[in-house]
């Protein structure tokens, strides 16, 4: 797919470059009523849409990823302390609370300082 998406930038590319030579715009003015200028313009707009698509790596549009909205993490540090002799990650308590590793992260690092 990156391959066939290359390609097309190449040949939009090309195009523009056989377009430039023929056109000797200086102003503004005169861009706006040469047919040359008008073409490139609709070249330049095809090839930034190409660049703008969201591309995976195997080729498929994805939407990005939606974050979650902040999220607290409810669990006292006896809980913290009870899942960690039962030796489940922090990752796995995370998970089990319905919030990213680094919301335990930072719950850790305001909780656990103070208890030690």
């Amino acid at each position: 797919m990156a391959e066939k998406v290359q390609g097309k930038r190449i040949d939009i590319l090309k195009q523009i470059d056989a377009l430039s030579p023929k056109c000797n715009c200086l102003s503004v003015t005169e861009s706006e009523s040469c047919s040359n200028c008008k073409e490139i313009a609709k070249l330049g707009q095809r090839l930034l849409g190409l660049v703008n698509k969201r591309v995976s790596i195997l080729g498929t549009k994805q939407k990005p990823k939606m974050r979650k909205g902040s999220t607290k993490l409810v669990i006292t540090f006896f809980q913290y302390e009870e899942y960690k002799l039962q030796d489940i990650t922090d990752k796995e308590i995370a998970k089990m609370h319905d919030v990213c590793l680094s919301t335990l992260k930072k719950w850790k690092q305001r909780n656990l300082v103070s208890k030690l």
